[in-house]
Parts: structure tokens; C-alpha cells; sequence
């Protein structure tokens, strides 16, 4: 059995909406503030098995549709919050990552050296290989980059 925490907070105002959030199994709760004006100078506040959550409460994680034994993900659990000391990302665009074919992908920051992420996959060829890298935002919303290519599968 998963343990799980229920919070209901009451909101005055509208433009500040807060949310409690359990990062993957890990169960690492993170109480969150976005602000989607300032996407633009945004931290690393936790890395989780599956998971990364900026200090806007922006999580960023991998996604794939599983068919049968097949396995494709990006591994954040190779990294630290050690690994983000005094990096800053911009999300406004879709610039913040690049494409490694056959590795995985490069979060790139403001300024500083790109912090890669490694995908791996496990699959027989017969299942989908698809991979796609997920910003979820606190309100529900999200986008989806197709990164298929950027993993190394072993069959």
C-alpha cells in the first residue's frame, strides 16, 4: 500500500494557486506555487526516480504508453539536485532541451554547462518504442516533445 497525504487548502485569492504533489513513488511531497509570467529563470528544487520539479512546481518527466513487457524512459534517477547547483532554466520556449539520437536528452540552462539525461529502453521490436518528454504544469495542462530517438534501446 502506497501512503498518501489529502490537503485542502482554502484560496483567497485566485491569482495564487498552491498544490501539494507526490513526486513518483519516492513520495517526495513539495508544496508549490506557480507563476507562469516567470518561466523564463527557473531552478531545480527536487529530482525524483521518474521526475524533475522546477520552483514553479513545473515537473518534468518522461512518458511511454506501455503495451505489453516493453520498458522506454528517461532516467532522473542518475541524478542529483547536485547536478542543478546554480543552474537556471528557461521554459518560456522550447529551446531548454536538445536531442541526443541514441543517448537521451540535454536540459540546457541559461548559462552553464547542459546537464544530460540518459534514456534507456528494453524492448523486442515488436512494441512501441515511443518516448515522449512531458512538462506538466500545476493546472493540469502539459506539453509533449517526441524524443523516441533519443534512447538506447536493447532488445
Amino acid at each position: 500500500m502506497i501512503p498518501f497525504l489529502i490537503l485542502i487548502i482554502n484560496l483567497d485569492s485566485v491569482k495564487e494557486l498552491r498544490q501539494i504533489s507526490l513526486i513518483d513513488l519516492g513520495l517526495v511531497i513539495v508544496l508549490k506555487t506557480c507563476d507562469y509570467n516567470d518561466m523564463n529563470k527557473l531552478k531545480v528544487i527536487s529530482v525524483g526516480y521518474k521526475s524533475i520539479t522546477f520552483d514553479n512546481g513545473i515537473v518534468l518527466s518522461s512518458r511511454h504508453v506501455q503495451d505489453c513487457c516493453e520498458s522506454h524512459k528517461l532516467c532522473f534517477s542518475d541524478l542529483s539536485l547536485k547536478d542543478f547547483e546554480g543552474l537556471e532554466f528557461d521554459l518560456s520556449n522550447d529551446n531548454f532541451f536538445k536531442r541526443v539520437d541514441g543517448y537521451g536528452i540535454e536540459l540546457l540552462p541559461i548559462t552553464g554547462w547542459p546537464v544530460r539525461v540518459p534514456g534507456h529502453g528494453c524492448n523486442s521490436g515488436y512494441y512501441s518504442s515511443q518516448l515522449d518528454l512531458v512538462l506538466l504544469y500545476d493546472n493540469g495542462d502539459c506539453k509533449i516533445y517526441d524524443i523516441s530517438e533519443c534512447q538506447k534501446i536493447e532488445e
